[in-house]
């Protein structure tokens, strides 16, 4: 059995509870929805804050109207419930200036863990919903239910409901010894170099898809 611990990953173990059964309810969804800490994200991927931490917005300042373009995240134990809203939600001008964005890998460097993941958490599920607007199977418009997290198609012959999904990937190290295999794009600036990484394709297995990348 190996004996070496794997490295941490800061996006790792995150304490918010998804809270799926508040997802199907939507009177639960309602109520948490004045208290409501929301974490605006745009359409690059960048969430309000900065270097020192989020800045929610509170779903009563936001107002009811706000609250079904608004997806539910969960509840960290102790607080009011978390929310996501895109920016594209928001009316230009209507937030107090000056506004400050901060990206996902540089919120990483500086958030503690839970507001990384709630970020990371957010950021993905708003991308999926972008990309989630019409139905793979009839390419009739969907509805966004369950808080967010399921695209139901709005024709009633088909109907059929879309779900976030994930892509597998691999990131492997390569090495012989103290030395490692490092590739990189021709794009890169000079001196950067990268492991081997790559989307694991229909039918391979993780293994295949390091042996292919190689």
């Amino acid at each position: 059995m190996p004996r070496e611990r794997s490295l941490d990953n800061h996006f790792s173990g995150l304490s918010l509870d998804r809270a799926e059964a508040v997802r199907l309810e939507p009177e639960a969804v309602r109520g948490a929805w004045p208290d409501a800490q929301v974490l605006v994200v745009d359409f690059e991927g960048h969430a309000l804050g900065n270097a020192y931490g989020p800045r929610p917005l509170r779903g009563a300042d936001l107002g009811d109207a706000r609250r079904d373009s608004a997806s539910f995240l969960g509840i960290n134990p102790g607080e009011p419930g978390w929310f996501t809203l895109p920016a594209s939600a928001l009316v230009p001008g209507e937030l107090a200036e000056p506004l400050e964005w901060i990206g996902l890998r540089q919120a990483a460097k500086h958030w503690d863990r839970l507001h990384s993941g709630i970020f990371a958490y957010a950021k993905a599920l708003l991308l999926w919903q972008s990309r989630a607007r019409f139905c793979g199977a009839c390419g009739s418009a969907t509805q966004l239910v369950r808080a967010g997290h399921c695209a139901r198609c709005r024709n009633p012959q088909c109907a059929l409901q879309h779900f976030p999904r994930t892509d597998a990937a691999i990131i492997v190290l390569v090495h012989d010894g103290p030395r490692a295999l490092l590739g990189r794009q021709r794009s890169w600036p000079e001196r950067r170099w990268s492991t081997l990484a790559g989307f694991v394709e229909p039918g391979e297995s993780l293994e295949d898809a390091v042996r292919r990348e190689v």
